[in-house]
Formats: structure tokens, sequence, C-alpha cells
């Protein structure tokens, strides 16, 4: 993690010693980058200049605008990267309006589309499909739960239209099977008829 940046000569930055102009980052822990930091300031205070000299180490170079800049930004651990050899192993991402210019081209020309910006890994198509087998798997047996409680309704549904057909004092249908219980339901449904008869009741229990 950034803890400072000294800044020698860098857009409007000159002669900027963190130690003298922030603090002492050595002894005071207030005056350093923490885990999360936020930088504000009127427009042109140089915000965007400093988030340029972060992005050299993403792109390890200098920003092709600052050629001659010279910086250097400490580490937590103290040890420091500076602008005439930017190599490092960070993993250091930044947004902003260059960013936009780059990548997202499209908000200032519509000829342009999104170009991308993040390339996955081997490690992360592993992730990948890991999430897709559990997904998979979980769809499974969503579907195969769903179809046994279907065959289990159907089922229930038969053995009422038998009981139903058996007592024609109840229903004057002879020919009663479960599509003629479901259209039964419907028909119920559309007159909001209330049904008080015994034999639907282990029916209606599983809605």
């Amino acid at each position: 993690m950034i803890k400072a940046i000294e800044i020698n000569n860098f857009g409007c930055f000159k002669d900027f010693n963190w130690k003298k102009d922030v603090g002492n980052y050595t002894t005071d822990i207030t005056a350093k980058f923490s885990e999360i930091s936020i930088i504000y300031g009127r427009n042109y205070s140089g915000k965007t200049t400093l988030s340029r000299i972060i992005n050299c180490l993403d792109k390890k170079i200098v920003h092709p605008d600052y050629i001659n800049s010279n910086f250097e930004i400490i580490l937590e651990n103290s040890t420091s990267i500076k602008s005439d050899n930017l190599y490092n192993t960070l993993n250091v991402k930044v947004y902003n309006s260059d960013f936009m210019k780059e990548k997202l081209k499209w908000f200032y020309d519509k000829n342009y589309g999104i170009e991308p910006f993040t390339i996955l890994g081997e490690k992360n198509i592993e992730e990948i499909d890991k999430k897709i087998i559990e997904k998979n798997s979980e769809f499974t047996s969503s579907e195969k739960n769903f179809k046994e409680i279907k065959e289990e309704l159907e089922t229930k549904l038969t053995e009422e239209a038998k009981k139903i057909k058996e007592n024609t004092n109840y229903f004057n249908v002879v020919t009663y099977n479960r599509k003629t219980l479901t259209d039964s339901f419907s028909k119920i449904k559309k007159k909001k008829v209330l049904i008080f008869e015994y034999l639907y009741l282990d029916i209606l229990k599983q809605f």
C-alpha cells in the first residue's frame, strides 16, 4: 500500500515534500495514506495530476505529458518506487478522465465502442467455471424438486377426482378426472365461490 508521495516535478506539483508539506510519515500515522483515503479540492488543484502519478504504477511508464517528471512513491514496507524505474508488482487500477478518454471513447465520440480494460486470467476463469457448475447443480436440483412436487400434486388431483366421481351425490358428472377437477378450480376462482366441501381440503393445503 502507498504510504506517501514525494514529487520533485510533475505537472502542477513542484518541489512537493511530503514530510514538510503534509507531515512526517515516519512518526505521524495521520500523515500518510491509509487503506481508504479521500482526496478532495477545488478544480485544477492537482487531483487528476496526483491520480496520474499513481497510474504510472499501473502503466509502469511515466505519463506522456510528463516525460521529464521526477517523483518517488513510498510504500508501507518503507521501500519506494521512483519515476526512473517504475517496475512493481502492485495491483493498481485508476479510474480518472484519462481512463474515460482511453477506454470509454464513446462518451466523447459515438463512432467508438467500449474497449476491454480487464483481462480474465486463468484463476478468474477457474472461479467462473466453478460458479457455473454450482449454478447448474442448483438448477438441476430445483428442476428435480419442481418435477417431484408437480407429480405429487397431479397424483392428489387424480385421487380427489376419483373420490368425486364415486360420490355422485355431490357432483352430477360421470366422467370426472384430474382435468375436470383442474377446470373446476379455474371456474371457482373466476366466480369467487367459497367451497366448504371437505374433499377439497387436502388439495387446497398444497397451495
